[in-house]
């Protein structure tokens, strides 16, 4: 075998290796991102059931926090794996944003010797908003993300009562009223919003560059 049939043999291998990685990745992510939804259709099931139980109520609004959680480490690990040193889809990422995404920050000691830290973790708000932000990197028309259509001060009150939740510390902390459960609702309903539209800008800019692509492929076949 000459040195360039094993440098391309080299390559096929590498390209195989990556897809390998890539649908063991996507397979991975896929169970985890079912369950979430999963156990938001079961817990929206059981409050239909029972409106006027407490621990439905309690639970409804925990899954719906951990299925926003869940979907934004989603995003963001994926924009891990595309904005990787070594990917061809980098530079839809800024330096600042790489940085964030691999969370080091750069500093310089009292020695002035250059080192690496982990950085500190974003609150919970902060880290939503950068993940919404990178939804749709790469594709055209992407819509802005409205923050002033109330969909997300009803996710940010919603929160509060997550955590109210979570962190009781007084006997009504663990009521979830009508009025908190609406406002939780509006507020998942405006996430998966912004996720949906902003992922089909992206969709479309793929599938348009694939029309391309093929189009091209096939003048030249013509040719």
């Amino acid at each position: 075998m000459t040195e360039d049939e094993t440098a391309r043999s080299g390559d096929e291998d590498h390209e195989d290796d990556d897809m390998r990685e890539f649908r063991h990745r996507h397979a991975e992510r896929r169970f985890f991102t079912d369950s979430l939804n999963n156990d938001v259709a079961r817990a929206e099931e059981l409050y239909a059931q029972t409106r006027d139980n407490g621990f439905v109520r309690r639970t409804l609004v925990r899954t719906i926090f951990a299925q926003i959680e869940g979907l934004c480490a989603e995003v963001i690990d994926w924009a891990r794996y595309y904005g990787a040193d070594d990917s061809a889809h980098r530079e839809n990422y800024s330096v600042a944003e790489r940085e964030v995404l691999r969370g080091v920050v750069a500093l310089l000691n009292e020695k002035g010797e250059a080192q690496i830290e982990d950085a500190r973790y974003p609150s919970t708000k902060a880290n939503v908003r950068f993940a919404l932000s990178l939804v749709g990197r790469g594709g055209e028309d992407v819509p802005v993300i409205n923050y002033g259509d109330g969909g997300w001060e009803a996710l940010r009150v919603g929160f509060a009562v997550r955590d109210r939740l979570m962190h009781p510390k007084h006997p009504e902390d663990v009521n979830v009223s009508d009025d908190d459960l609406a406002r939780v609702r509006r507020g998942r309903e405006w996430f998966a919003d912004v996720l949906k539209a902003r992922n089909a800008a992206l969709q479309r800019t793929r599938a348009a560059q694939f029309a391309k692509t093929f189009s091209e492929w096939t003048e030249e076949q013509r040719s």
